[in-house]
């Protein structure tokens, strides 16, 4: 059924249209189709018109090379590539203080962070138990700057409390590492001090006193040799061997200046053992002196 018949149809009703002879009803159809190829011919050119001022327009602006896939739908700009599009940065605690990454650093932190050492330094501890107190530290300013509830408060505090029982471990261990370097230098000092007598007192009997007096005066006051001043006392008082050493030492210990050999005074002729005795100083090169004293 033609345009025109269905448009009279609904308005004449179909007694109308059956009232129309054949030819009536091919003139009535042949107007209504001239007409309606009349306004599809200038709904055509008018879009014909505005897609070629659109194109053109297009071209224009974005080149002849564009491709119409590059163009956003019902818009005159271009579709984004994955280069034109900048990439989200990924933010980190170290380089942006991203509070949603703070427990991640603080993972990685402790305690496999903690800076390596043997255990008997003292500056290695100290360097361990400030990286751990800058860490509590950290831990502390962030929970204050946690407006948004980025931070897991609980988890955070069994880390935290963690670390300060680390670092009063380390700061124990560093007092007892310095009382060891303490003690170890006080023990040192005694053993040097022990090399040397200082203010000791020394009880000899009187007649070595006296003899030494007797020496000592001779050689200072009187100007008389040392030497053979105590050969006449060796002689006149039979000084035996063992009052002879302990006469040497006596004088020694008054500043005397004594240049002789203590291991190799005189041997008695009454010891059973005298000629092996004297073959062993010989051996020696001296006893109580070493051969290169004087050179």
């Amino acid at each position: 059924m033609s345009y025109k018949i269905a448009k009279e149809y609904s308005e004449l009703g179909e007694a109308s249209v059956m009232d129309m002879t054949i030819p009536e009803l091919q003139e009535d159809f042949s107007k209504d189709l001239d007409q309606l190829q009349k306004a599809t011919n200038e709904f055509v050119d008018e879009a014909q018109e505005e897609i070629e001022d659109y194109l053109e327009e297009a071209s224009d602006e974005y080149g002849e090379k564009t491709k119409i896939k590059e163009l956003v739908p019902g818009s005159q700009a271009t579709i984004l590539s994955e280069e034109d599009v900048e990439p989200i940065k990924e933010t980190s605690y170290e380089e942006d203080g991203d509070l949603s990454k703070f427990m991640e650093y603080i993972l990685g932190q402790y305690p496999k962070s903690i800076p390596s050492h043997d255990g008997t330094s003292v500056l290695g501890c100290e360097k361990a138990m400030s990286f751990l107190t800058s860490l509590s530290r950290d831990i502390l300013k962030n929970i204050k700057l946690d407006v948004d509830d980025n931070l897991d408060v609980v988890s955070l505090e069994k880390i935290n409390n963690s670390i300060l029982a680390d670092i009063l471990k380390l700061k124990e261990h560093v007092k007892n590492l310095k009382r060891k370097i303490k003690n170890s230098s006080n023990k040192d000092e005694m053993i040097k001090l022990a090399a040397t007598p200082n203010n000791v007192v020394i009880s000899v009997t009187p007649f070595i006193r006296a003899i030494c007096g007797i020496l000592i005066n001779s050689c200072v006051s009187a100007g008389k040799p040392f030497e053979e001043v105590y050969e006449y006392l060796k002689s006149k008082y039979e000084i035996k061997p063992r009052e002879e050493l302990e006469i040497l030492q006596t004088l020694m210990d008054f500043g005397q200046p004594i240049f002789k050999d203590r291991g190799s005074l005189s041997i008695p002729d009454s010891i059973s053992n005298k000629k092996e005795t004297e073959e062993m100083e010989s051996n020696l090169g001296g006893v109580d002196f070493v051969r290169s004293y004087f050179s």
